[in-house]
């Protein structure tokens, strides 16, 4: 029947890695109150997290405990990575040292992320201002291509708090 397709599509969705990263992202960022940011999810999809490649040994066998490559955007600027990469190493800080009983999510925790340097050709989002995206990913474009972006013509600020304590640009 359509409703039990329908189930198995939402069921395999929320088992999806880029829509987990993006609702578990936007849920840390209205837990902590850093509303701003969501001005930038609000322009964002799932599509545009990272991807994740599951990390095989010699063999081509999945290592165990799993683990995975990180797979980052051309178009992504190393600012705009390091918001996301510094919301992963938040959302990891939550995982481990729950303040609430709703904290804990119990399971096997966070994935095993290793950052590699490897860039992909993705889609871009439209919208965002103009430090989220590569300045040689733009620098490859057509002027068309440029002006279809419809960047914002204003720098973003990529500020969070640093997990011990302080604050960084992101």
């Amino acid at each position: 029947t359509v409703p039990c397709r329908l189930s198995l599509c939402y069921e395999f969705l929320l088992t999806s890695p880029p829509l987990q990263s993006f609702i578990t992202r936007q849920e840390l960022l209205t837990k902590k109150g850093w509303d701003r940011h969501l001005a930038l999810f609000a322009r964002l999809k799932a599509e545009h997290m990272s991807g994740d490649e599951t990390d095989r040994d010699e063999d081509g066998k999945k290592i165990h405990p799993p683990s995975f490559t990180v797979a980052e955007a051309e178009w992504q600027s190393k600012k705009y990575r390091g918001l996301m990469r510094k919301l992963g190493q938040w959302q990891n800080e939550d995982w481990k040292n729950p303040t609430l009983d709703g904290d804990y999510k119990g399971g096997s925790g966070p994935r095993q992320r290793h950052y590699v340097g490897k860039i992909v050709n993705a889609p871009a989002p439209k919208g965002l201002w103009r430090n989220c995206y590569s300045k040689r990913w733009k620098a490859k474009l057509k002027p068309h291509q440029l002006q279809a972006l419809e960047m914002v013509d204003e720098d973003y600020d990529f500020t969070l708090p640093d997990i011990d304590g302080g604050a960084d640009g992101g």
